[in-house]
């Protein structure tokens, strides 16, 4: 989607304007009309707040290096422990200007700010941290307060002891963590001091799991128990020998993860899951790390009186020497936007191996080669999904190097970037390191195009006008070159509404949405160009609605991506309906596009647990898509 530049501050470091907050803006009156809950909160986290603080509150978004001050790690529990819950909302609510924090009452309701506060408050602590707040708690203050909070604990009751209801919002809402941590370490009148009972961190976790009666955090539900059994074994797919090792089956209800188990394979691999629910709306999916990687399993569901599955999981050996890598399919996208060429790049990479390429030259300590890719000369506002620049991948001379290991089967790769203009013509040219079974480039329509590509015509996509140039067979390194002339002919896009100065707003540029991506292997192009340009390449009309326009130059979030993912089907479905895909497209890719939502969230639960590992649930996901 496009984000506006305010859009993008607007995940401007909320504790950065909390250092002040309490004498500027006071304790809110407004109380959540529903209990908050971070679990609705952290799409909306994801889409307004992560491009300032990151995905997981570390400060570390893509827009934080552009901010004067940075952006505040909201997972610090130094900063964290001292956040009232009503001052967050007031000042998301409201807006801290003179902090470059901007307003939200106008796009989201007081409940939702309340969902994003909440998920907020949660960023410091883990669910080990909860846990052994909920232990502490079973000892030492459920007697009293109640194994809810609600003040219902027998002794209360027994005593006659009025105790506050710590279930409800409106109570917990003017307390900080160490506004908390202060009243159990001394006590105060019939509550006991319990300094000498507990040690500080146990407090914390106490404090920390008492908040979640009235701010319930992001955990997933436990699927119901069922007749269904899912049996399989995990083999080695370099070795063909069998593997002992953890296997986690992921649950999920349509597209909502619900709690994972977990299983240790026997000595001959086998493996087994019993009581699980077998509706139609429950899909299953198997994962595992073996080495350095995690691997993937096919997504499964019980048919109609189904109670058995057999899953079989393949884990493969890692090598430092590639199989055959190819480019079954290549595409570019080319649009005018704001003085450059917006240029989109989407390969589809094909790897004939059986095992994991993990690349054989060290570009960075600890950071291997794995996939290169040339660029063109002057290349600005480099952008990838699936990871960030300076992380999984590298900026090299002439292009950038994918740092990710590489599965039998292969991945996918989608990039976008500007190529600033200076006057009406422009050349886009550069090599692809691997052979390239077919290449697609999309022009916009206006620009004279000459190339040695072979012209498909116009086509109409998404009732707009593109010229359609193709190369097949195309050996690796073969020059690819477009020169574009006559630029001024594409029309330009509506006067933006105006943004505060800033001296690297030339370097915007639109978001692509990853998730629609993840279908076009196994669509028909004209069906993969329609969601690309209803989703991806907002069209002027669109953008005259909209502030200046900025994006994020890091992967977006998978917890984002899962509900552009969701907002993607939807859309899917409506171009469906007005008969711009054909039945058998729209049929595929939406069966692609939903087996992606459900490895986008089983590698949200995963990346956002403590000490999981990222890029492993990428690779996992991008395999299992085969």
């Amino acid at each position: 989607m496009l984000l506006a530049f305010w859009g993008l501050l607007a995940g401007l470091t909320l504790l950065l304007a909390l250092t002040s907050a309490s004498a500027a803006a006071g304790p809110s009156q407004q109380i959540p009309s529903d209990p908050p809950s971070a679990s609705r909160g952290q799409a909306l986290y994801q889409e307004n707040c992560a491009p300032c603080h990151g995905a997981t509150g570390l400060g570390d978004g893509a827009t934080a290096a552009e901010l004067p001050n940075g952006a505040t790690v909201l997972a610090d529990p130094a900063i964290a422990r001292q956040a009232i819950p009503a001052d967050w909302f007031q000042i998301t609510k409201e807006g801290r200007m003179d902090l470059m924090m901007p307003p939200w009452k106008n796009r989201l309701s007081d409940q939702q700010i309340w969902d994003v506060t909440a998920y907020a408050l949660t960023l410091h602590s883990s669910q080990a941290q909860l846990d052994q707040g909920e232990a502490v708690w079973g000892q030492q203050c459920a007697a009293c307060h109640g194994p809810g909070g609600a003040g219902d604990g027998p002794q209360a009751l027994a005593d006659g002891l009025a105790m506050p209801n710590l279930a409800d919002p409106a109570v917990t809402a003017g307390r900080s963590l160490d506004d908390w941590h202060g009243l159990i370490s001394a006590g105060q009148g019939e509550m006991p001091a319990f300094a000498g009972v507990l040690s500080d961190e146990e407090i914390w976790a106490a404090a920390t799991y008492a908040r979640s009666f009235s701010f319930a955090p992001a955990i997933a539900a436990a699927a119901p128990q069922g007749a269904g059994v899912l049996s399989g074994q995990l083999l080695n797919g370099t070795t063909g020998q069998p593997v002992q090792a953890v296997v986690t089956l992921n649950v999920f209800d349509n597209f909502e993860a619900l709690q994972a188990q977990e299983v240790q394979s026997g000595a001959d691999g086998m493996f087994s899951f019993a009581d699980l629910p077998t509706g139609a709306q429950y899909a299953f999916l198997l994962s595992t790390t073996y080495g350095d990687a995690r691997f993937g399993s096919d997504i499964v569901r019980f048919t109609e009186g189904q109670t058995t599955l057999d899953v079989p999981l393949q884990v493969y050996d890692a090598s430092a020497t590639p199989g055959e890598i190819t480019v079954s399919l290549a595409q570019w996208f080319v649009d005018v936007h704001q003085g450059a060429l917006l240029i989109g790049e989407l390969y589809r990479i094909d790897h004939a191996s059986d095992t994991v390429y993990t690349g054989s030259q060290e570009i960075e300590p600890g950071k291997m080669a794995v996939l290169r890719f040339n660029l063109p000369a002057g290349v600005t506002s480099l952008a990838l999904d699936g990871g960030e620049i300076g992380g999984r991948f590298l900026r090299t001379a002439d292009g950038l190097v994918d740092t990710q290991p590489l599965p039998p089967g292969g991945t996918q790769i989608l990039m976008r970037y500007l190529l600033p203009l200076s006057g009406d013509q422009a050349e886009l040219a550069h090599s692809v390191p691997y052979p390239i079974d077919r290449l697609n480039v999309m022009v916009v329509d206006g620009p004279e195009v000459t190339t040695d590509l072979q012209s498909l015509g116009p086509q109409t996509v998404s009732e707009q006008q593109w010229n359609s140039f193709e190369g097949v067979d195309l050996p690796a390194d073969e020059p690819i070159s477009l020169r574009l002339a006559d630029l001024s002919a594409v029309a330009a896009a509506p006067a933006a509404a105006p943004t505060p100065a800033r001296s690297n707003t030339s370097q915007a540029v639109i978001s692509f949405n990853p998730g629609l991506l993840i279908g076009v292997g196994v669509a028909a192009l004209l069906a993969a160009l329609a969601l690309l340009l209803a989703y991806l390449l907002r069209r002027p009309a669109e953008a005259a609605q909209q502030p200046a326009l900025v994006a994020s130059a890091a992967a977006l979030d998978p917890a984002a991506e899962r509900q552009r993912l969701a907002a993607a089907i939807a859309q899917l479905d409506d171009l469906y309906a007005a008969g711009e895909i054909g039945a058998d497209s729209y049929q595929r890719t939406r069966a692609a596009q939903k087996r992606s939502l459900l490895l986008v969230a089983a590698g949200t639960r995963s990346e956002t647990a403590p000490g999981a590992e990222g890029s492993g649930d990428q690779a996992s996901g991008e395999r299992a898509e085969q």
